[in-house]
Protein backbone atom coordinates (compact mmCIF):
# COMPACT_ATOMS: atom_id res chain seq x y z
CA UNK A 1 0.00 0.00 0.00
CA UNK A 2 1.49 3.96 -0.89
CA UNK A 3 1.46 5.90 2.07
CA UNK A 4 0.88 9.88 1.00
CA UNK A 5 1.10 12.68 3.48
CA UNK A 6 -0.45 15.86 2.74
CA UNK A 7 -0.89 19.66 3.98
CA UNK A 8 -4.06 21.68 4.29
CA UNK A 9 -3.86 25.48 4.44
CA UNK A 10 -6.16 28.51 4.20
CA UNK A 11 -4.59 31.26 2.84
CA UNK A 12 -5.69 34.49 5.67
CA UNK A 13 -8.70 36.17 5.02
CA UNK A 14 -10.02 33.76 2.81
CA UNK A 15 -13.65 33.49 4.65
CA UNK A 16 -14.57 29.35 4.69
CA UNK A 17 -17.72 27.84 6.18
CA UNK A 18 -16.58 26.20 9.39
CA UNK A 19 -13.45 28.18 8.95
CA UNK A 20 -10.17 26.51 8.73
CA UNK A 21 -11.03 23.78 10.75
CA UNK A 22 -13.92 23.29 7.98
CA UNK A 23 -12.09 22.99 5.65
CA UNK A 24 -9.22 20.38 7.03
CA UNK A 25 -12.11 18.35 7.73
CA UNK A 26 -13.94 18.38 4.34
CA UNK A 27 -10.58 17.73 3.13
CA UNK A 28 -10.36 14.67 5.33
CA UNK A 29 -13.42 13.43 4.88
CA UNK A 30 -12.74 13.40 0.61
CA UNK A 31 -9.32 11.86 0.91
CA UNK A 32 -10.84 8.85 3.55
CA UNK A 33 -14.05 8.85 1.80
CA UNK A 34 -14.87 4.64 0.92
CA UNK A 35 -15.89 5.68 -2.42
CA UNK A 36 -12.38 7.76 -2.96
CA UNK A 37 -9.30 7.08 -3.63
CA UNK A 38 -8.62 4.40 -0.82
CA UNK A 39 -11.33 2.46 -2.36
CA UNK A 40 -8.90 0.11 -4.42
CA UNK A 41 -6.75 -0.49 -1.13
CA UNK A 42 -3.64 0.60 -3.38
CA UNK A 43 -3.25 3.99 -1.43
CA UNK A 44 -3.49 5.43 2.82
CA UNK A 45 -3.40 9.52 3.38
CA UNK A 46 -1.90 10.75 6.35
CA UNK A 47 -2.51 14.43 7.38
CA UNK A 48 1.05 15.83 8.16
CA UNK A 49 2.15 19.20 10.02
CA UNK A 50 5.61 19.63 7.72
CA UNK A 51 6.44 21.19 4.24
CA UNK A 52 7.79 17.64 3.33
CA UNK A 53 4.39 16.33 2.69
CA UNK A 54 3.97 14.84 -0.88
CA UNK A 55 0.59 16.65 -1.30
CA UNK A 56 0.16 20.23 -0.33
CA UNK A 57 -3.60 21.59 -0.55
CA UNK A 58 -3.95 25.56 -0.07
CA UNK A 59 -7.02 26.96 -0.45
CA UNK A 60 -6.35 30.58 -1.94
CA UNK A 61 -8.04 33.85 -2.69
CA UNK A 62 -8.96 34.00 -6.97
CA UNK A 63 -6.53 36.65 -6.85
CA UNK A 64 -3.40 34.65 -5.47
CA UNK A 65 -4.56 31.76 -7.81
CA UNK A 66 -4.53 34.18 -10.47
CA UNK A 67 -0.75 35.21 -9.37
CA UNK A 68 0.18 31.93 -8.98
CA UNK A 69 -1.44 29.94 -11.65
CA UNK A 70 -2.56 32.78 -14.20
CA UNK A 71 -6.16 34.12 -15.97
CA UNK A 72 -6.13 33.09 -19.45
CA UNK A 73 -7.69 29.58 -19.86
CA UNK A 74 -6.31 28.07 -23.43
CA UNK A 75 -8.44 26.91 -26.24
Amino acid sequence: MRSLTYTVEVESGVDVPGGPDGFDRMVRDVLTHPKSWIAGGQDAFARVSTAEADIPISLTSQLTTRDLCGFAIPN
